[in-house]
């Protein structure tokens, strides 16, 4: 009985605060009908809105350039300085638009290492069977 009585709260809990479309989907394909074709095999590519691109950050650490994933991944207590510079800089033919440049305290210097090679270094049976 309490199996039956949760369940039934939880149907009436999902209607009642579940979503519901603010506009309907049909709206959105009539106002773009002149771009799609009867013919099954066109694909049309409808972009709302203007397509604005997110500005990039290049990160540094200790003046050598890394990924977002891996600053993220360094402990905070370990960090010395950090600066944000909002200047344009170009690295491999992409430009960021700003520069986020971390320091460490001294004795620490950060060693990454990729899931594979990590992978082979404690598990060296896994390697090419």
């Amino acid at each position: 009985m309490k199996k039956i009585f949760l369940i039934a709260s939880l149907f009436v809990m999902a209607n009642a605060f579940g979503q519901t479309p603010t506009t309907d989907s049909t709206e959105l394909v009539s106002s773009h009908s002149d771009l799609v074709q009867n013919d099954s095999s066109v694909i049309a590519v409808v972009v709302v809105g203007e397509g604005v691109q997110a500005p990039k950050t290049a990160y540094f650490l200790n003046d050598e350039f890394i990924s977002r994933s891996l600053l993220v991944s360094t402990n905070p207590e370990l960090m010395d300085k950090l600066n944000v510079i909002y200047q344009e800089v170009e690295i491999d033919r992409v430009k960021y638009d700003k520069q986020v440049r971390l320091t460490t305290k001294m004795p620490y210097t950060p060693k990454p290492i990729s899931l594979t090679n990590l992978k082979n270094k404690y598990y060296p049976s896994f390697i090419d069977n």
